[in-house]
């Protein structure tokens, strides 16, 4: 992430594409976490605030959703890459490296250790763990916005139950 979440500037998520060569994907977290920022209202607000709330907790669970379908999609593809790699070292590399270190009998877990510490695999490897990363940051990002939008819509339900008065047993005075 660059920018700040706490300064008010723009702020964005790079997120890396699934295949090489293709240029990251910024996605702008910055209205999220203006909104995010806002959970702390609920303990605050009345009920001209509450709408405003609820809606901003709606729109942010809206963008974070968005943001949850592109790094899905990357990670699919980086997935898909990982396999590639993970096959093009096994069929062209394996044989040549294990040769070449004096190993005559070749077994599942040799090969498996030659895939594993090919720098294309292990550049695969990495860009799917960043990318399950952001997914999970993004998931937790969006049920907190969920939560954040029912409690809002909660104590607007109970204010609205509580009868207008200056004190808490609902008389008349």
């Amino acid at each position: 992430m660059s920018g700040s979440e706490h300064s008010g500037q723009s702020a964005s998520l790079v997120v890396p594409r699934g295949r090489n060569g293709l240029t990251p994907i910024y996605l702008d977290m910055t209205e999220v976490y203006r909104i995010e920022k806002r959970i702390q209202d609920i303990k605050i607000a009345d009920p001209l605030s509450l709408p405003d709330l609820i809606s901003d907790f709606n729109y942010a669970f809206v963008l974070i959703g968005k943001m949850i379908a592109t790094v899905e999609l990357e990670l699919s593809e980086a997935k898909m890459s990982l396999n590639e790699a993970r096959s093009i070292v096994m069929l062209d590399k394996v044989d040549g490296i294990l040769k070449e270190k004096g190993v005559t009998k070749s077994s599942t877990d040799l090969r498996e250790a030659v895939v594993t510490l090919d720098p294309s695999v292990k550049e695969a490897n990495q860009k799917v763990a960043i990318l399950q990363a952001y997914s999970e940051l993004l998931y937790n990002k969006a049920k907190a916005m969920e939560m954040a939008y029912h409690g809002a819509k909660e104590v607007n339900k109970t204010q609205a139950r509580i009868p207008d008065s200056n004190n808490y047993g609902g008389r008349r005075d």
